[in-house]
Formats: structure tokens, C-alpha cells, sequence
């Protein structure tokens, strides 16, 4: 099942496979959420990862940025807000995703 999965990537760009594997990355990371989350704070951070999965970087930017002004500590949203930031690939895009990533 994962050899399939990982042949169905070939005819991604490989900065789309990139960003998947982040992607995964910061998933496997979130298990260390804290009890402060609140369930609405982790379902729109997984809505988030979703949106980036169907390539909707602006929605996955709106849906992070809301979890990282509930929650400015966590640190898996910020990264995931910087990720989509850097992917919408506006002019400025980049240099707001190091601000972004700078305070984590």
C-alpha cells in the first residue's frame, strides 16, 4: 500500500513531494499537541494539512492563521501557516514565511 502511494507521486512536481513530505513531517510531530488545544484548535490545524494535500494554499493560510491567533504558542501551526505562506508563491511570500518562521 505505501509503495503504491509512493508511485502514484511520480507525476508530482517534486515541489509538490517536497511539501507532502513536510507535511507528513509536522503530522507526525502534532502528536506532542499540549492539552491546551482545544478541539476546535486541532480540527481546523488538520483542515489546514488538508487543504494543502488538495494544493489550496490560500485557504490552508486562512484556516492556519486562525489556529496561530487562538493559539500563538503552537508551534506545529506556525510552521504549517509559514509552509502555506511560502506555497502561494506571492511576490513577498517567501520573506513572510521567514518572519514567520523566525519566531518558532
Amino acid at each position: 500500500m505505501v509503495a503504491e502511494r509512493l508511485a502514484s507521486l511520480r507525476g508530482i512536481p517534486p515541489r509538490a513531494r517536497a511539501l507532502v513530505a513536510v507535511v507528513f513531517f509536522v503530522l507526525a510531530v502534532a502528536c506532542d499537541r499540549g492539552s491546551e488545544l482545544s478541539d476546535q484548535d486541532i480540527i481546523q490545524n488538520n483542515r489546514g494539512v488538508a487543504l494543502m494535500g488538495y494544493f489550496d494554499y490560500r485557504g490552508a493560510r486562512d484556516a492556519f492563521a486562525e489556529v496561530v491567533q487562538r493559539q500563538p504558542q503552537w508551534l506545529d501551526a506556525r510552521v504549517n501557516l509559514a509552509i502555506a505562506t511560502l506555497n502561494m508563491q506571492q511576490e513577498g511570500g517567501e520573506q513572510r514565511a521567514l518572519e514567520i518562521l523566525s519566531s518558532v
